[in-house]
């Protein structure tokens, strides 16, 4: 059954939104062991960037708001993966190329972050 749609600018409706967000967040990480692994991924990375010794504020911020991209990026996979599954149970190379592309969403994503990390971490310790 489809659940009932409030009016586009009520309280109500914000409500609604949130609670489906969060009913999203717990079937992926019911369900997706990469969602899992990257939602760990994150927790852990934010313990080390509260204690990362940078000085300025912005790039903790920064490393802050990155971490959240590859969660992002694994989200959007699993709707992917899971609308593709929906349409078909066969095989099927259009199927394929986009679950294919979904994982290269978040492998770039995941990319990105360690080679920002890393550029960070590298300027502190050895950078001028």
């Amino acid at each position: 059954m489809k659940p009932k749609q409030a009016s586009s600018l009520s309280i109500k409706r914000i409500g609604c939104a949130i609670i489906y967000s969060i009913q999203g967040i717990q079937h992926a990480l019911e369900t997706q062991a990469a969602f899992k692994q990257i939602t760990t991924s994150f927790f852990l990375a934010q313990i080390l960037n509260y204690f990362t010794p940078f000085t300025d504020r912005s790039e903790k911020y920064l490393l802050f708001a990155l971490l959240f991209i590859p969660l992002i990026t694994e989200i959007c996979n699993c709707a992917i993966e899971n609308l593709a599954d929906a349409i078909s149970e066969e095989y099927s190379e259009k199927i394929k190329n986009a679950k294919d592309c979904a994982s290269a969403m978040t492998f770039l994503s995941i990319t990105m972050l360690v080679f920002l990390y890393s550029m960070m971490f590298y300027n502190y310790f050895w950078g001028n």
